[in-house]
């Protein structure tokens, strides 16, 4: 019996591994709930932890796992507040699927509060016809595409096979500014060598038509009052926003006078 949870390469993470939220979800209160949807070779096998606490009966959570019969996963999570900051949000937990070994997987978090209420995570067979269900092309990547995308090399010597890579960043998915990852697996049928994971990574920056909404403070033992629109510079549709928060005043001491003035806090 493991004492913990580990990252999912580690060597004492056991290997044919689902794991929603490894943690220690405790069994005070709440059910366990499991149920099959659907009709071959469409169905769902849905497994659901219904208002479960953290061990010792810390808050409750509810998250549930679907398993595809097209070899699709899918976490789905309700609520994974459990009202103490070193469990919320997963936290204290690992997320991620680990297959025969470790070379054969894939972490979402470990120890970081990744999750949140409301939120799903799909791990797509690269040969399934649909994104979990979803429905559309199938592949975990819709964002890269590959050609050739099988083919046979002669034994007995060394072949060099060129891959032609699409980068799309027009796609519904990853169309907004930011980094999207993932793996590309490489299938072979040889007894003795092992599938290979070769890494992706997409930089999608931001258009021409965003911009920065940024407010501006008020210069130095200047009176200040809520900022009007005219104090505020605007260009385009604002796909980042800046806030600079300005130091209150507070009013001075009197000086030999008996009118106050205003001067900004140090």
């Amino acid at each position: 019996m493991l004492a913990g949870n580990y990252a999912i390469t580690n060597t004492s993470t056991p290997n044919n591994l689902i794991a929603p939220i490894w943690d220690d979800i405790d069994s005070d209160t709440g059910d366990v709930y499991w149920t099959v949807t659907g009709s071959a070779p469409d169905r769902q096998l849905v497994i659901e932890w219904y208002n479960r606490p953290h061990f010792s009966n810390v808050g409750s959570g509810t998250f549930e796992v679907v398993l595809f019969e097209d070899g699709d996963i899918l976490y789905q999570y309700l609520d994974v507040n459990f009202g103490n900051a070193s469990y919320d949000n997963g936290a204290g937990a690992t997320v991620g699927i680990r297959g025969a070994n470790a070379t054969n997987s894939l972490q979402y978090s470990f120890d970081t509060a990744s999750l949140q209420d409301n939120f799903a995570i799909c791990f797509d067979n690269p040969d399934s016809p649909a994104r979990c269900g979803a429905g559309g092309v199938g592949g975990a990547l819709p964002w890269l595409s590959e050609s050739p995308i099988s083919g046979t090399l002669a034994g007995g010597g060394t072949t060099v096979q060129n891959i032609q890579l699409v980068w799309d960043a027009s796609v519904a998915r990853v169309n907004q500014p930011g980094t999207y990852t993932g793996s590309l697996q490489i299938k072979n049928n040889d007894p003795l060598a092992q599938n290979t994971f070769v890494p992706a990574t997409m930089n999608v920056l931001p258009a021409a038509t965003q911009g920065k909404l940024m407010a501006v403070c008020p210069a130095a033992g200047t009176a200040m009052s809520t900022p009007s629109l005219s104090r505020l510079r605007f260009a385009s549709r604002a796909a980042e926003v800046t806030v600079r928060r300005c130091k209150p005043m507070r009013p001075a001491l009197l000086r030999g006078g008996s009118t106050p003035v205003s001067i900004p806090t140090p």
